[in-house]
């Protein structure tokens, strides 16, 4: 009941409110979402089946619904686009049927070397893994001895947060190592059907109201790999999916995508392989003069749908400028 009147609220206050300057304004918004499941897991960035239906119905009612590469062009009033990072399987089996009834564009980010295999990203298999450990705490020499309690979710969470934040602006090797002891001392995730799209899969969804961008070869931080892996990274992974879906792939997401993640270089790469736009993890709307190569997103996971919806509403009426 609560949450139906904070809709109609949302719905009808703040609407009329914002759609003079929405259309005046010349801004739009990006939507980011990781993982669709079933039930939220609060252990990973994640909404629900029913939460993202909502979402849907939401922005088609309010706002445009448009496809992340129409955003090159010539914008129509409260554009919207929704993307989805990773490529797990649960785009094929619930979010692509719900979109295509409801005619919402999607765009989703692939990982193409984990396309039709049964791995995981690090990230995923960390909360899986600490998630169903049966151990009440880790020690964890690779990060200096830290001690973790692995009681409540909130303990479970803010280990999977402190190894997340280690790890991201490490060396390669050093995340590798640190990933190394999760396993060695929580057992490994227990695995089952594969997560992630197949390429039949993606290729059966190509088009209409689905489309394809590159996050990589290995969801491998740019900014932070030498050179050349940078590279084979943002241009392999679009000859990859060009040869597997032949047709174009016109958007790159950056793989976490804050700031320190890429660089003017990588910003460089991603233009000279032959991408229309680029997407970053940093919040916020877009101005109509914002760096395509640098979109901001904005966040939908860890928060009630009536206060995704205010925000929406507020990054329309107030952008940040470029």
């Amino acid at each position: 009941m609560k949450a139906n009147l904070a809709r109609l609220f949302i719905g009808a206050r703040l609407y009329r409110a914002a759609a003079p300057f929405t259309g005046l304004r010349g801004s739009f918004v990006v939507l980011m979402y990781h993982r669709i499941l079933p039930v939220r897991d609060p252990l990973q960035p994640s909404v629900s089946f029913e939460d993202f239906a909502s979402d849907m119905d939401f922005i088609s009612r309010n706002f445009t619904p448009v496809s992340l590469s129409s955003l090159t062009g010539s914008l129509p009033k409260r554009a919207v686009a929704i993307t989805i990072d990773d490529g797990y399987r649960e785009i094929y089996d619930f979010v692509y049927p719900l979109i295509k009834e409801r005619g919402v564009p999607v765009t989703a980010f692939i990982v193409s070397d984990f396309a039709g295999t049964d791995r995981v990203l690090w990230t995923t298999e960390l909360a899986e893994m600490v998630g169903t450990a049966d151990s009440h705490s880790v020690e964890l020499e690779t990060m200096d001895g830290e001690m973790f309690t692995l009681g409540s979710i909130e303990e479970r969470r803010a280990c999977i947060d402190s190894i997340k934040r280690f790890i991201k602006p490490a060396p390669p090797r050093v995340g590798d190592s640190v990933m190394d002891e999760v396993r060695a001392k929580l057992g490994r995730r227990s695995g089952g059907k594969r997560a992630m799209l197949s390429w039949e899969e993606i290729g059966e969804m190509s088009g209409s109201c689905m489309e394809f961008g590159s996050h990589t070869r290995s969801h491998a931080i740019v900014s932070r790999v030498d050179r050349k892996r940078a590279w084979n990274e943002i241009a392999g992974s679009k000859e990859v999916m060009e040869s597997r879906l032949g047709r174009n792939v016109a958007s790159f997401c950056y793989p976490n995508g804050q700031e320190g993640d890429f660089d003017d270089e990588t910003i460089a790469m991603v233009r000279k392989a032959g991408y229309s736009l680029a997407v970053t993890s940093i919040p916020g709307a877009n101005t109509s003069a914002a760096d395509r190569y640098a979109l901001r997103r904005s966040w939908t996971e860890g928060c009630s749908r009536e206060n995704l919806y205010t925000r929406i509403y507020r990054e329309f009426l107030f952008p940040r400028r470029e």
